[in-house]
């Protein structure tokens, strides 16, 4: 994560959004446009604007082939955490699997 975040530091136009997004991640790891817009409490293009930094940067990976709706993963985080890449699962279902990371970062931190 600190290599992540050096590089995210180190990339023209990184943005306070995309900074305020990669700090969530850990408990996020799986995110949507809409849910970085509710998690941030800011609009669509800065949501979007966050994410396309954040995968210029090579942290977040598109997850699903739509153009629309589309999931983006913090996948060496989640390959860190789990020991193997489960984005194909993973992003079948976000909420989950956010819930689940969110849950195991408190266990953590107590």
């Amino acid at each position: 994560m600190n290599e992540d975040r050096k590089r995210l530091a180190r990339l023209p136009g990184a943005t306070l959004g995309a900074v305020q997004l990669f700090d969530i991640l850990p408990e996020h790891p799986v995110v949507t446009a809409p849910l970085i817009q509710d998690l941030l409490k800011s609009s669509a293009p800065t949501a979007r604007r966050s994410i396309a930094v954040l995968q210029n940067a090579g942290v977040l990976s598109v997850t699903t082939g739509k153009l629309r709706d589309r999931a983006f993963i913090y996948r060496e985080y989640v390959k860190t955490l789990t020991g193997d890449d489960q984005s194909e699962r993973v992003a079948s279902s976000p909420q989950r699997v956010n819930a689940r990371f969110g849950q195991a970062m408190k266990r953590l931190s107590e």
